[in-house]
């Protein structure tokens, strides 16, 4: 049976698996994700493997922390206290809309929402960056605006991630058709394109 310290190895040589299947992802999508970015996802995907950092127990067992309660942590935090929390919000919410989107068939809260509260987290981490001009180096310091602005880009470069897992995940096409009026996901629609339905501009169709 392999100690501990195995294990550990064992999951620090998914990062560089992860990343090439984020990169080959990236290409197919021609999404223009930087390769650190890229690295930042995953590194998040490898923490993800492991169930105590992605769900909480319950008097039902394991589930999904809600992202509203993880923001509100950060009340009354400051510095890298609260830079920690949102972290941990932008990244559960960057991870649940990529791999997890069929959680959310069965709440009332869409991917739109783990969107919105992903995009905002790293928009909080940025600009608190920005104005401590405090970072870990000149790429670290756009990291997090990049993260804000390509959320959707690396939402759909994780959901074909995640489909490799799952070679019938595309199946539900009325599912799909949902996730494109809320997200305007690019990938979203070129698959219902590609499974022959003629997507019509909706500027003012989009779902609120």
């Amino acid at each position: 049976m392999p100690d501990k310290q195995s294990d550990i190895l064992v999951v620090e040589d998914l990062e560089p698996v992860f990343f090439e299947l984020l990169r080959e992802a990236n290409r197919t999508q021609s999404a223009d994700v930087s390769d650190f970015a890229l690295r930042y996802i995953a590194k998040m995907m490898v923490n993800f493997t492991n169930p105590e950092n992605l769900f909480q127990t319950t008097e039902e067992g394991l589930d999904l922390q809600p992202l509203a309660l993880i923001f509100k942590e950060t009340v009354g935090k400051k510095g890298h206290e609260k830079t920690a929390i949102l972290k941990k919000l932008g990244d559960s919410a960057l991870y649940r809309a990529g791999f997890m989107a069929d959680y959310y068939k069965r709440k009332p809260v869409d991917i739109d929402y783990c969107i919105k509260m992903g995009q905002s987290a790293y928009s909080s981490i940025s600009n608190t960056i920005e104005e401590s001009k405090v970072y870990d180096g000149p790429e670290e310091e756009g990291l997090y605006h990049e993260l804000t602005h390509k959320f959707s880009s690396c939402v759909d470069i994780l959901s074909e991630v995640a489909e490799k897992s799952k070679p019938n995940a595309n199946n539900d096409l009325s599912r799909l058709y949902e996730t494109w009026m809320r997200t305007d996901s690019k990938r979203t629609e070129k698959i219902l394109q590609e499974k022959g339905h003629n997507i019509i501009p909706a500027n003012n169709m989009k779902l609120n």
